[in-house]
């Protein structure tokens, strides 16, 4: 739901004379991309520097959003934003029980990574299926 911001943000860093200043830290998005690419990183690597192409992707829509014609778009904007992280945020923060994050997977437009090779057929992702048993964890240590 961000990327058309934070692709804003990095051809704003290369290419905006506003920016030029801070070109740099767009090369460093490509320069990171390349070695992460090529050398089989994790997708989660990257996370750190979205920050920053997210900040200057929204000053740059801002400014354009500011003509008085499309001043509407910001609300919009927002709007999409907040509809669709709430739509998405059960993929990434464990708000659902097993079985309903299961058939909500199930409705999702896509497939969600299961990250361990050993897993490979489990039905919940890794770092969903680690969010459980630690209730069970703690009380046979406290027992013990």
């Amino acid at each position: 739901m961000t990327a058309p911001i934070w692709i804003t943000g990095l051809i704003a860093f290369l290419a905006s004379a506003r920016l030029k200043p801070y070109r740099a830290l767009g090369w460093s998005y490509l320069v990171s991309y390349a070695v992460f690419f090529a050398l089989h990183g994790k997708n989660y690597y990257l996370a750190p520097i979205y920050p920053m192409l997210l900040a200057a992707g929204a000053v740059m829509i801002e400014t354009a959003f500011s003509r008085p014609r499309l001043t509407w778009m910001k609300p919009a904007v927002v709007a999409l934003l907040l509809i669709g992280g709430a739509f998405l945020a059960p993929v990434v923060v464990p708000i659902f029980p097993r079985d309903r994050f299961i058939a909500y997977m199930q409705h999702l437009p896509f497939k969600l990574a299961v990250m361990e090779h050993a897993h490979a057929r489990a039905v919940l992702p890794q770092w969903y299926a680690d969010q459980f048993g630690w209730n069970e964890i703690v009380a046979e240590t406290a027992l013990a």
